[in-house]
């Protein structure tokens, strides 16, 4: 018996359309894929030259310091579990085979802790030597690989949460503070560094290093303030790195969306893409909101759940980057950021601060001034959950959750996403084709904005990118 199995086949003209909107989708995904690799390739480039003196940042001078571990560090072994005995009850346990399978150079004991696995085992039964505190260094004492030798992590833990170190592992905990702790989540990652553990490691098949040898390992100190330069510097590396693979995996996932939805037809293209993937509605469901209040209320309860969500005491949410969000916000809600105007900085809306709702959501309680450093703005008050049930009420919990990829992203990043949607809203308005050099024409002619298209951020590859990057996270 034959079984034949019904394909939907869609006009030609609409093939090549969804064909056009998924090569869109493709080159995305590969235009991200080949800038993450650029970045970690910037980084490790960075790591080589940083963290031995080859480069020295302004500001800093003079030799540094060789010293060898046995200096800086006191060396011990962990508490011998097999994985059998892990659970998801007991104490958080560190063990070696979770170092080697991670590519991760710190472990947030805090944040990890749902995730990290269980012995159940009295504490007294525990060495205080095993017991991992913040700042600690956590290396692997052996390997099935060369790559594997000096794998070590980092345990961030200040809240002093009970964390054992396992099997084939040893732990370094500090002698003085002359490694500040940020710094530790780099300075063993230099190519030199590698060799020394090579050097010194034995074995065939498995090879590893010993608590005898790996003393012996020296390291380049400079001054505690320069390592913390360094290590902000990196750190933000690894910021911009982690954002980027966001946005990969979230490319990957509309991708696999948009096939479902195309290839189906249970969404159709109004007309072919150029640049942008155009749907007839957004995938996303618009919540009423209540008619019981204005539109100053409603941006002061969106000031104050941005502020509480997007905003800590050393990182103040300041006006730029909110109004980036709250422009980000109504463009997915609503399809549409009412009341935003061309500026220097990017849309912005001069009602939020001149029309009443920051000092709506000041008065209210959601939000107050803070000023941490260098950096100014609003930062949680009393009310903050108020204004989270007001804007659950209107706006429900999917905006937020969608909002969150945006969380670590770059202002001039942000500058450059919503400038380049903004101006696509406006050629869409006025049925024009939507493409780098429309855009570029709206940026162009326009006396606020066309000093943008000489920075770097605004190359035609970064607008091009991002011309994709709107299509799918709007429709539009």
């Amino acid at each position: 018996m034959l079984y034949r199995e019904l394909v939907a086949c869609p006009q030609k003209e609409e093939q090549v359309a969804i064909a056009e909107a998924l090569s869109d989708a493709d080159a995305l995904i590969e235009s991200l894929s080949q800038l993450l690799a650029k970045k970690r390739h910037l980084k490790q480039g960075a790591m080589q030259e940083l963290l031995t003196g080859k480069k020295r940042l302004p500001g800093f001078s003079g030799e540094w310091k060789v010293m060898t571990l046995y200096e800086l560090f006191n060396f011990s072994g962990g508490f011998s579990a097999s994985r059998e005995q892990l659970s998801t009850e007991g104490y958080c346990y560190l063990h070696y085979g979770d170092i080697h399978t991670s590519d991760k150079s710190v472990i947030d004991v805090c944040r990890e802790y749902q995730d990290l696995p269980k012995l159940n085992v009295p504490l007294k039964r525990v060495s205080v030597t095993s017991l991992l505190s913040d700042g600690d260094v956590v290396f692997v004492d052996a390997s099935e690989d060369d790559d594997g030798t000096s794998k070590h992590v980092v345990i961030c833990n200040p809240d002093k949460i009970p964390f054992i170190s396992g099997l084939h592992t040893i732990v370094a905990k500090s002698k003085s503070d002359q490694l500040a702790h940020q710094y530790r989540r780099y300075c063993f990652q230099t190519s030199a560094i590698k060799a020394q553990f090579l050097f010194y490691a034995v074995g065939t098949k498995v090879s590893g290093i010993s608590k005898s040898n790996i003393v012996k390992i020296t390291l380049p100190v400079p001054s505690v303030p320069e390592q913390s330069a360094i290590a902000t510097i990196l750190s933000d590396m690894d910021a911009e790195i982690a954002e980027l693979e966001i946005k990969l995996v979230k490319a990957r996932q509309i991708k696999q969306g948009m096939m479902q939805e195309l290839l189906t037809g249970r969404i159709r293209l109004v007309q072919p893409a150029s640049n942008v993937v155009l749907f007839q509605a957004k995938a996303y469901p618009v919540v009423p909101k209540a008619a019981a209040h204005n539109e100053h209320i409603n941006d002061a309860v969106v000031i104050g759940v941005l502020v509480n969500r997007f905003a800590t005491e050393q990182y103040p949410l300041g006006r730029f980057r909110r109004m980036k969000l709250a422009y980000l916000l109504h463009r997915h809600h609503e399809g549409e950021a009412k009341g935003f105007l061309k500026k220097a900085a990017g849309p912005y809306n001069p009602t939020v601060k001149y029309g009443g709702a920051e000092a709506i959501a000041l008065k209210n309680g959601y939000v107050k001034p803070h000023r941490s450093g260098n950096f100014e703005g609003f930062i949680a008050s009393v009310n903050a959950a108020k204004a989270e049930a007001y804007f659950e009420r209107w706006y429900g919990t999917a905006t937020l959750q969608w909002l969150e990829q945006f969380r670590f992203t770059r202002k001039e990043e942000l500058e450059l996403l919503t400038t380049v949607d903004k101006a696509m809203v406006e050629l869409s308005d006025s049925g024009k084709a939507i493409n780098l050099h429309t855009v570029k024409a709206v940026i162009e002619n326009d006396p606020e904005w066309k000093d943008k298209l000489s920075r770097e951020i605004f190359s035609d590859d970064n607008i091009v990118r991002v011309i994709g990057e709107c299509g799918i996270l709007f429709g539009s």
